[in-house]
């Protein structure tokens, strides 16, 4: 807005030189950006260019009148337009004579008679921002002084805006008035609001099914050429029915399947109404909209895309604040301003208390974005907490509208009613109702919606042949074909597993073993298998997902984090390396491949004893998931030879292709003894992350039935199961008690000639405890 601020002042200056204020005037007065005076001649040259259009179009020379421009004798027109006057070019003063005084003086009062009789024209609110930065009050010949600057009015004081601009407006000629016009035009556009200011508007009702682009959903057309841009052609189920919800200023509470563009549904009509307040935005005002979301990477992803989303009007400012980050960057950030903000629960609980910089007595819109995941991770207490403190701000700052509040929910459950009854108001459901009666029915036994073009597998696999059978498929879904036997030159694959120490493990075991392939079947590049769980460092997860993102082909191992929201563009295929919880889980991981329209391919790794988990899926509407044999992994020589055997599970440990990967798998985890290290923590919290199912699955998943020898030979571990579960320090503290045991055992008592023990010379027993703890 400098350029619009210094239009304004430089009028005064070319205005004043064209009228020939008597006799040493001197040079015009200097814009108000004294550091830049090319800006202000830029202006100058833009004004003269503005006249002349206008003279064209009138058939005459700008003013009129016969001869003279302004009132002004053609001489002094001549001079005005003479070549010293061109951008850059220095202005050499006019000589005047006593004579010319009169007739000057007579023109000035001529035309101030026509300013005061001239009926000011009215300027859209949009001005405002250039008064607001530039002083309003008025001289005695009408003109506004430059170089000052006064202070800038509160975005409240409404009826204060309106006797300023009238000020400006009487100050600015119709030829300037009309050059603004035609400069801000080309910026923005302001539109109708709310008397309020900056809220929804009122009159948008919720279109059709039936919208063909996101224009009929109620989007502008610069929204929809930059959607356009980002790759959205056409609008989604959940964006039809969401957007003009949302633009109705109503409370909405929203459901629909993974990958179905949920985040450009309330993020695009949030910025449509950010841009057309009426008051433009700016970064004192704090945050106006935010979205809170359960994980830091879906923090990330959300940030992006409303970066791209309002790159077109850069005087929205979005940001994001996570765990993992410097608080004091973060507060530098918040004191300046952020209108979007995105941000994990904990961390935002922590500014709201902590810091005093932070602005949000004005928030206009709340999102709460994966509810389900925000009340399966422990965090409903915080967002419960966080929506009082913002009541408690919202009553210091303006309450002329109030706030707007959108939550979004893959699965709705008891934990997420409530937080739905706590934070909106008479909602607009989307996909379900409040009560938990949409589709999908009770919470028993609901039914989820699958992405159409998602093929779905699963294998039982033994216990032993767990790390080679997904040696196995990774090289499948890495190679010429496909597993749907479509041709497939590039693959990004994801490996859900459930422990931050097995994703260590099997990060590393995949890349040992593809570099000791010697046929070459996976042609895995190291730098393009990556790794994802909670106990990497925040600039490890940050690094790690940008990489994966921008990769055309590679591999990613990684826990549940990575399951809910995240967009990983061009996912190929899903691997469930060990089962999830819930359904919900399985379609949440399986969600992050097949997204808007796309293919993708998912397996499921599951034991022979787990095999009613399928059943459990098929009852929740998981459609046409189908068998692997995992014989179809050996070669076509030994299928044939075979055959009969690959009816029986436990016969693929006696094959030779198995037994060979198998063995290289114990030499590798082996070969060193910090590998082996990490593959006794991996089998340590396997075995607790294999307790921790959920009561409605330990039938299913049933410690009891589980194999722990055959678990450890998973791992790549020759030792006892029992020895392995145990800590080192454990171990050694038992062996050292055990010695120190023994050695009191050694020490007889001396006894008396008879035969029997002399009382007075028993040796004094000390405890087991003394004895141990005193060396």
């Amino acid at each position: 807005m400098d350029d619009f601020e210094l239009n304004i002042s430089g009028l005064d200056s070319l205005q004043g030189e064209q009228d020939g204020l008597g006799e040493g005037a001197g040079p015009p007065r200097p814009s108000r950006d004294r550091g830049n005076g090319r800006r202000g001649a830029l202006n100058r040259k833009k004004f003269k260019e503005f006249r002349d259009r206008s003279a064209k179009k009138s058939g005459s020379r700008v003013g009129g009148g016969g001869g003279s421009s302004n009132g002004r004798p053609k001489q002094t027109e001549a001079k005005a337009e003479a070549p010293a006057r061109e951008v850059g070019g220095a202005r050499p003063r006019e000589r005047r004579t006593p004579r010319d005084r009169p007739a000057q003086q007579k023109v000035q009062e001529e035309q101030k008679k026509e300013v005061v009789t001239a009926a000011p024209r009215e300027l859209p609110r949009i001005y405002s921002h250039a008064q607001a930065t530039t002083t309003t009050t008025t001289t005695t010949t009408g003109s506004v002084p430059s170089g000052r600057r006064g202070p800038p009015p509160s975005h409240r004081d409404k009826g204060g805006d309106d006797g300023d601009l009238d000020e400006v407006n009487s100050d600015i000629d119709e030829e300037a008035k009309g050059f603004l016009d035609e400069l801000l035009s080309g910026h923005f556009e302001p539109d109708e609001a709310e008397p309020g200011g900056g809220g929804p508007r009122g009159d948008v009702e919720p279109l059709n099914e039936n919208a063909r682009n996101f224009a009929d959903v109620g989007l502008d057309q610069s929204l929809v050429n930059c959607l356009l841009g980002m790759g959205f052609e056409a609008p989604t189920g959940i964006q039809r029915e969401a957007v003009p919800l949302i633009l109705s200023g109503k409370d909405v509470l929203a459901q629909s399947p993974t990958g179905s563009g949920k985040t450009v549904a309330y993020l695009s009509p949030i910025a449509q109404m950010l841009k057309q307040r009426a008051s433009r935005v700016s970064r004192s005002e704090g945050a106006l909209a935010i979205v809170i979301v359960p994980t830091r990477e879906l923090s990330l992803q959300v940030f992006q895309v409303a970066s791209r989303l309002l790159k077109d009007f850069y005087w929205i400012v979005p940001g994001t604040i996570m765990g993992g980050e410097k608080r004091s960057r973060e507060k530098a950030r918040l004191r300046k301003g952020i209108n979007v903000l995105t941000c994990t629960p904990g961390r935002l609980l922590d500014h709201l208390e902590n810091t005093e910089a932070f602005q949000c007595s004005d928030l206009r819109y709340l999102v709460l974005d994966e509810a389900d995941r925000l009340v399966d991770m422990g965090f409903e207490e915080q967002v419960s907490k966080i929506i009082k403190l913002l009541d408690r701000k919202a009553e210091q700052g303006d309450r002329s509208s109030r706030r707007q509040t959108v939550m979004l929910s893959a699965t709705m459950h008891s934990g997420v009613t409530r937080l739905a009854r706590f934070s909106l108001n008479n909602p607009e459901s989307v996909g379900f109702d409040p009560d938990g009666s949409g589709e999908g029915g009770a919470e028993g036994g609901r039914e989820f919606k699958m992405p159409e073009k998602l093929r779905q597998s699963y294998l039982l696999v033994p216990t032993k042949l767990r790390p080679v059978i997904l040696y196995k498929l990774v090289s499948r879904c890495f190679s010429s074909r496909g597993g749907g036997g479509a041709p497939k030159a590039k693959a990004k694959v994801v490996v859900f597993v459930s422990c931050c120490d097995s994703v260590e493990f099997h990060h590393q075991i995949l890349c040992e073993l593809a570099a000791c392939d010697e046929d070459g079947s996976l042609s895995l590049d190291p730098s393009k298998a990556f790794k994802l769980h909670g106990n990497l460092t925040q600039k490890e997860r940050t690094a790690v997902y940008f990489d994966f993102c921008d990769s055309d082909s590679a591999i990613l191992v990684c826990t549940d984090v990575a399951a809910r929201g995240l967009d990983f563009p061009n996912v190929t295929h899903i691997i469930q390396y060990d089962p999830p919880g819930e359904a919900e889980d399985y379609i949440h991981r399986v969600g992050r491949t097949a997204r808007i329209g796309q293919e993708g391919e998912s397996f499921l790794f599951l034991l022979p004893q787990e095999m009613p988990y399928v059943d459990v899926l098929r009852g929740h509407g998981v459609a046409g998931i189908e068998e692997i044999p995992v014989g179809t992994f050996l070669g076509e020589e030994a299928q044939r030879k075979n055959f009969i055997l690959l009816q029986k599970i436990g016969a693929l440990y006696r094959d030779p292709v198995f037994v060979k990967m198998q063995r290289l798998v114990f030499e590798i985890t082996g070969s060193s003894d910090r590998l082996k290290g990490v593959a006794r923590d991996a089998y340590r919290s396997h075995m607790r992350a294999y307790r921790a199912y959920p009561k409605s699955m330990r039938e299913i998943f049933s410690y009891a039935n589980l194999h722990t020898g055959h678990v450890a030979d998973s791992f790549g571990l020759n030792e006892k199961p029992s020895l392995i579960g145990r800590s080192h320090t454990k171990e050694e503290l038992k062996r050292k008690k055990t010695e120190h045991a023994r050695s009191l055992g050694r020490k007889k008592t001396k006894q008396a000639p008879g035969g029997s023990t002399s009382p007075a010379k028993r040796p004094k027993k000390r405890l087991y405890n003394q004895v141990f703890l005193s060396e």
